[in-house]
């Protein structure tokens, strides 16, 4: 028998690299989406982030997927329905076959991170500390982008840092719709298996990953806040 750590290590790398590309896509995305629907507040561009904000985060990600294995494999051929590499390629091999799961999973995570920052945004611009910026008279997109954003995004470190462990640990249907070689299709093989020993090493991993994640924001709230003790 292998030991646990030579089962789970592929997957849990190859999870970690589709978290890490969903976030390196999404997070910019979702600054911009949060930082223009908060800003035109209760205007026809906030409307509209808004509503396709809640449409991308409610229609489930097996969805999203199939349509756009319908679309970009079978409509139009141009990525692979399912992942071609194998589950100890390099990792650069890995993400260029994955794009479809990698879109799969940014057009949710933006609908969410979207709608977290957007929040904090509109709490940031309606402070009392903005408007004596704007009485000085300081221009709008300055205050917005080098006051209000820093300002938003320290409250959603927490919502964002929770979301990122569960993108790793997750992610289990995108995994099976592109059979993607991650922690959730392994972890799917092993409770086919009843392989109780591999199941409590990857929900150990998840728990770990959680924990890791929350530090970490932890960490970034005590760099960035300024009303922090250091």
């Amino acid at each position: 028998a292998l030991p646990i750590w030579e089962i789970v290590a592929f997957p849990l790398r190859n999870s970690l690299l589709l978290g890490a590309a969903v976030i390196l896509a999404a997070v910019p995305a979702a600054l911009f989406i949060g930082v223009v629907a908060a800003w035109r507040h209760r205007r026809m561009a906030d409307t509209v982030i808004s509503s396709a904000a809640i449409i991308g985060y409610s229609v489930p990600e097996f969805v999203i997927g199939t349509v756009l294995v319908i679309l970009f494999a079978v409509t139009w051929p141009l990525f692979p329905a399912t992942i071609t590499a194998n589950t100890k390629d390099p990792a650069l091999t890995l993400i260029a076959a994955s794009p479809l799961p990698v879109v799969t999973v940014v057009i949710g995570s933006i609908a969410y991170l979207g709608r977290v920052l957007r929040v904090g945004m509109i709490e940031a611009l309606s402070s009392d500390f903005v408007e004596r910026l704007r009485l000085t008279g300081i221009p709008e997109w300055r205050i917005v982008l080098a006051h209000a954003l820093p300002a938003a995004v320290i409250p959603s470190l927490t919502a964002m840092a929770l979301y990122a462990a569960a993108l790793v640990s997750g992610i289990v249907v995108v995994e099976l719709v592109f059979a993607y070689p991650g922690l959730g299709q392994e972890l799917v093989r092993a409770v086919s298996r009843r392989e109780v020993h591999v199941i409590q090493a990857i929900a150990l991993l998840a728990a770990g990953l959680v924990v890791l994640f929350n530090f970490l924001a932890d960490l970034a709230i005590l760099a960035l806040d300024p009303r922090t003790d250091r």
